[in-house]
């Protein structure tokens, strides 16, 4: 599939083709003073080079032979031409480096070029002020993620930000995500405040999906209910509603207000406001040790030091604070609580074949 350079590399490569005159220029002269001196004072190859480069250069070193009346006649010439192109490539490449800022787009290159070598991360599409909390928290919990975002004063917060990986470009194109190595991504995160345009990441996240055969977990916030549904509808796996959040949260925090003066304990856990423990929903598959055993006889806690808060049976309601007799099915979705090495440890042993080897040896 070809690809096409993205705007930061193809501002590195005008600002290095600005610097091609200047060395043509450079070349062209010396080699026309090294043919000038072999031609009208005969001097061999090497001392005709270096004739015309201490000439061009002015450093005032002796002639390597007497020089003609012709021969110092081009001399004077190959000087003054030496000056002239020199005074051209330092103000050209003073351009470049001030106004192009070739040092910082290389930096860019270097970026994308380490982009492209990421697996497993998120790409977040837009800037927005969700966007910039999900940054934070994603740094927070060491997880890898891509930004995508073409608009100049929104790249400069994510440079103050010091988010490290980031692609200024638009975000509707599909070569856009092939440099955010949308192949190797986990999922796409769009948070716009217009629905239509996070109906058209969701299309287009789809479709990049179906060219790379990768499976994306793609999430979007919506306005209203009738934009969730049509975003359900042209493919999103999640969308929420942040008016809706923040409303169940702050009813949340008035029914079962915390200790005064203090944060909710379980509202840091929930939203993760907290690195020491995490909560998350995992799926039971077919071929586990665990199915068909009870919680107890699972041995969960032992192998991975996480604890079941919350069971749900296919078609069937929460099953909260699960009795230890409680048998574990295929396809029951699991709410877990612990640190996040012991859940990551858990979705690890819920692989069929990693599973199997632990029962293994167990």
């Amino acid at each position: 599939m070809r690809s096409f350079p993205s705007r930061q590399q193809g501002d590195f490569f005008d600002a290095l083709a600005r610097l091609r005159p200047p060395l043509i220029l450079t070349i062209l002269l010396l080699l026309v003073g090294t043919l000038g001196y072999m031609a009208i004072e005969g001097f061999p190859f090497v001392d005709a080079m270096y004739m015309t480069v201490i000439s061009v250069a002015t450093v005032g070193f002796g002639e390597v032979h007497p020089l003609s009346t012709g021969g110092r006649l081009f001399t004077m010439g190959l000087i003054m031409g030496g000056f002239a192109v020199f005074s051209y490539s330092v103000g050209v490449f003073v351009e470049v480096i001030t106004r192009r800022d070739i040092f910082g787009l290389f930096r860019i290159q270097t970026m994308e070029s380490r982009i492209k070598s990421l697996a497993d991360h998120y790409i977040i599409v837009g800037y927005t002020t969700i966007a910039q909390e999900l940054a934070r928290i994603f740094r927070r919990r060491g997880m890898l993620f891509v930004v995508v975002e073409p608009d100049a004063e929104r790249v400069e917060m994510l440079k103050h930000d010091q988010v490290e990986f980031f692609i200024q470009d638009d975000y509707f194109r599909h070569e856009t995500y092939r440099k955010a190595a949308v192949g190797t991504a986990r999922g796409i995160i769009t948070s716009f405040e217009n629905d239509s345009d996070n109906i058209t990441v969701v299309v287009t996240g789809r479709i990049v999906e179906e060219a790379t055969g990768r499976d994306l977990f793609i999430v979007s916030t919506c306005s209203n209910e009738e934009s969730k549904v049509r975003l359900e509808r042209v493919g999103a796996d999640y969308v929420i509603s942040p008016d809706t959040l923040i409303g169940n949260r702050i009813g949340a925090l008035a029914l079962r207000p915390p200790t005064l003066g203090s944060r909710s304990v379980l509202e840091q856990v929930a939203f993760g406001e907290t690195t020491d423990l995490d909560i998350r929903e995992m799926l039971l598959p077919e071929g586990v040790p665990m199915v068909g055993k009870s919680v107890r006889d699972s041995d969960l806690r032992r192998l991975t030091g996480a604890y079941i808060v919350a069971i749900t049976h296919e078609g069937r309601r929460p099953h909260i604070n699960p009795s230890p007799d409680e048998i574990l099915r295929a396809g029951d979705t699991l709410m877990v609580i612990g640190t996040p090495r012991q859940l990551d440890t858990l979705e690890h042993l819920l692989r069929p074949t990693a599973a199997a080897g632990v029962n293994g040896t167990t």
